[in-house]
């Protein structure tokens, strides 16, 4: 069985969710690693991308959450999320 996050904590995952419900910065910043997640995976199936890297978030000379080498040509990404209490979810 997977050793995950849920596994070392000794949390369930709704009592994740409770955490994540009741505490907006972490729920923003874990949407900000979710959508680096995400942006990276679409680069990664595209022949046309030599490099798609992640910067070390705690080296503050280089921005951007993302790098992607396009054409010898680097493109610096920076990805931010939005406070989601302001949002109204569609049903």
């Amino acid at each position: 069985m997977a050793n995950t996050v849920l596994d070392r904590w000794e949390i369930t995952p709704e009592e994740l969710t409770e955490l994540v419900n009741d505490n907006p910065s972490l729920r923003g910043m874990l949407m900000g690693y979710v959508a680096e997640h995400k942006f990276r995976k679409v680069f990664a199936g595209d022949a046309r991308i030599t490099s798609a890297r992640k910067y070390d978030d705690h080296d503050r000379t280089k921005k951007g959450d993302l790098v992607v080498t396009y054409k010898g040509t680097d493109f610096i990404f920076e990805l931010k999320s939005l406070q989601t209490n302001t949002i109204k979810a569609g049903r």
